[in-house]
């Protein structure tokens, strides 16, 4: 009657999908939560090694069995998953979720640290994906909601979520409170590195690679100067990859705001040794920016060609990750370079572009970059 087809050499589909849900809804509740369970429990058994590739399908599945507590975990497992390929709607998808349930699914009183555990992760991968969407404000709530969850004395783990705080504000234009978070942040971590060390000097290193920001914006070259001495005894203490490059860049923006943007060619030659560090960074948007602080350093010394190369592999790792921030910069000293070359149309392209980014991401100096951009080619005689 072609109700069903085979589908492969061991399978079997319904021919429509109106004849699938026609049968789903034949379906008394009770047996439809029976068999979403047993659906689960099979995915679970199947994928034991790597549940994660499945986590989105078992979390539906436990969701439609009514089986709430046990949802919310793998919705947890298939955000992370998501965000980690940089699928951001997928992953805000599955964090909502988790975090809907999470207020109403009932726990046992036993099992509140793993809520709670839960709950932090939750808001915390959604914050992070709100933060790059430049949806600042609600980032900020939910940075807060994973810090009421994570145990006061993780001081790690309070120190990096008032840190992330603190780069949902300095986009808004509010260097006070930012910089009143990402000392906050340094204070609750403390001086001395705790147990384990290397996360204690990660997330070290991360604080201060928030306040570099702040301080550059605020053009507050005092405590940039501090902060390089900072780094020079932290380095002599422990040395990473990702320390190495904290460091760079917190140079490199010391040096622009120093030189008022005159880097001489030493210096620009130094980032370019360090490129080796990029082979050796995980965080896709610490590489986007480490290409473009090399891009911009060249672009700054004359040197074009280079500079373009390093900024359009940046701009593409950008728009993988979804970050407005890092596009922002990307697009505005792209069309800045093809300026420099007389070159009308990519720099109209480029500006055009920076200049839809710009104002999402809350940066008005480059919204003002791109209509300079746009000024001259219209001030230009016609060609």
């Amino acid at each position: 009657r072609r109700i069903v087809r085979e589908r492969g050499a061991e399978a079997y589909d319904f021919s429509h999908d109106k004849l699938r849900e026609a049968a789903y809804n034949m379906l008394s509740p009770a047996r439809r939560r029976l068999l979403h369970r047993r659906v689960a429990q099979a995915l679970e058994s199947v994928h034991a090694r790597q549940p994660e590739a499945v986590a989105a399908q078992i979390a539906a599945h436990l969701d439609r069995a009514g089986q709430a507590e046990q949802a919310i975990g793998y919705y947890l497992q298939a955000a992370e998953a998501a965000s980690r390929i940089f699928a951001k709607e997928e992953a805000e998808v599955s964090f909502r979720r988790g975090l809907a349930l999470l207020e109403r699914a009932t726990w046992h009183e036993a099992r509140q640290d793993s809520r709670q555990a839960i709950a932090a992760g939750l808001y915390e991968g959604l914050a992070d994906i709100l933060r790059f969407s430049a949806l600042y404000p609600e980032a900020m709530d939910a940075y807060e909601r994973a810090r009421e969850a994570v145990p006061p004395d993780d001081l790690p783990r309070q120190a990096q979520l008032l840190a992330k705080i603190s780069q949902a504000w300095w986009p808004q234009g509010d260097y006070e409170n930012a910089l009143r978070a990402v000392h906050e942040a340094k204070e609750v971590l403390g001086s001395e590195p705790t147990e384990p060390e290397a996360v204690w000097w990660q997330v070290w290193g991360s604080v201060q690679y928030f306040r570099t920001h702040i301080c550059y914006y605020a053009n507050d070259q005092q405590e940039l100067a501090e902060q390089e001495e900072e780094w020079r005894q932290a380095l002599e203490r422990y040395s990473t990859p990702l320390q190495q490059w904290y460091s760079l860049s917190a140079r490199m923006m010391r040096e622009a705001r120093r030189t008022r943007y005159a880097l001489s060619a030493e210096f620009a030659a130094e980032l370019y040794s360090y490129l080796g560090i990029l082979d050796h960074l995980e965080d896709l948007n610490l590489k986007a920016f480490a290409l473009y602080g090399t891009g911009w350093a060249r672009l700054l010394i004359g040197q074009l060609e280079e500079a373009e190369g390093f900024l359009k592999d940046g701009l593409a790792l950008a728009e993988r990750t979804g970050n407005r921030i890092h596009q922002t910069w990307l697009l505005t000293w792209l069309s800045v370079l093809h300026r420099l070359r007389h070159e009308r149309e990519p720099c109209r392209r480029y500006a055009l572009r920076g200049l839809e980014v710009a104002p999402v991401a809350g940066l008005a100096e480059n919204a003002a970059l791109a209509r300079g951009n746009l000024a001259w080619l219209a001030w230009l005689p016609r060609a």
